[in-house]
């Protein structure tokens, strides 16, 4: 990860703004008058399966199925009221002019959890082998709805820098989350570090199965940044995170899922860094299969 030092600006997108439309219908609705209706055509149309084994309010087969992680079946099943586990790994201390900013993003996104009924566990400054050993204890918790980790390092295209020299596999990391205690569950991990050269020159490490969803800082081969004393990519997905989940999941034509917020972070990403004449564009790849909306269901709990 690359520093950068300037004087501290203000978010220009901190507000709950819809994110950009691309607009590329052109000219076809000057040609739908001509055209046949095709009733199996309707955008969005996807049919409805229960591939969880949770029953589904939604059996419309214009809607796509949401994963069930609000605190109420936790209720019905008498377990403990948590939508599952929080991990957010920071490693800052690699000395000297390699040192990470130890900014509040870490403490805004553990409270933010916390108080939408997630278990959260933050561990600072580990070695590869504590960061894999953290990542399988809590991607193995028997009654986990949910996995969604946060690791912010230095790193390279295929590795993460942990202290003491050492350096652990994006791939393992992947693997760890693939946990049979988490099959059919979402799993999130989000990485910001660079993902440039040094040892990133090797295989690209893939998603090694269904229900994930990754979210990385940068392109390939690009650096992540660091400015106000902050990280850019974990102080935007902060930002986004606390606007959006006290919000209705839909309203104003915004389904507020894991697929619009993250669309908002690569957006602010790349304008704050532009402020500073910083180019930074996060990416993120799913396999998810339905709506994830990580804030749960709101309104399924102020009406029990």
């Amino acid at each position: 990860m690359f520093i950068f030092r300037a004087p501290e600006l203000q978010d220009p997108m901190s507000s709950d703004d819809a994110v950009r439309t691309y607009d590329i219908s052109g000219q076809i609705n000057e040609w739908n008058k001509f055209i046949k209706p095709d009733p199996m055509s309707s955008l969005g149309r996807v049919r409805s399966q229960n591939m969880f084994g949770i029953k589904n309010p939604i059996s419309s087969v214009d809607r796509v199925r949401n994963y069930e992680i609000s605190s109420q079946i936790f209720n019905e099943l008498k377990i403990s009221g948590k939508r599952g586990w929080v991990l957010i790994i920071q490693n800052t201390d690699f000395g000297g002019s390699k040192s990470l900013p130890d900014g509040e993003e870490v403490d805004r996104l553990a409270k933010l959890f916390e108080n939408h009924r997630y278990n959260v566990e933050i561990c600072k400054n580990v070695n590869a082998d504590a960061l894999l050993r953290q990542v399988h204890c809590y991607a193995t918790k028997e009654e986990s709805m949910s996995f969604v980790c946060f690791i912010s390092s230095h790193g390279s295209y295929t590795h993460i820098d942990c202290i003491n020299d050492t350096t652990c596999k994006t791939s393992d990391i992947l693997k760890a989350i693939n946990s049979r205690e988490l099959q059919a569950k979402p799993k999130c991990l989000f990485i910001d570090a660079c993902r440039s050269v040094g040892q990133g020159t090797g295989e690209r490490p893939e998603i090694p199965g269904k229900d994930f969803f990754v979210g990385l800082s940068s392109l390939a081969y690009r650096p992540s940044w660091t400015a106000d004393k902050s990280n850019i990519y974990l102080r935007c997905l902060a930002d986004v995170f606390e606007e959006s989940f006290p919000l209705s999941n839909h309203g104003g034509g915004k389904t507020r899922d894991i697929l619009y917020m993250m669309t908002k972070v690569n957006r602010n990403v790349r304008e704050y860094g532009e402020k500073f004449g910083i180019a930074q564009d996060p990416v993120f790849e799913s396999t998810l299969t339905g709506l994830l909306f990580l804030q749960g269901d709101r309104k399924k709990e102020f009406n029990k």
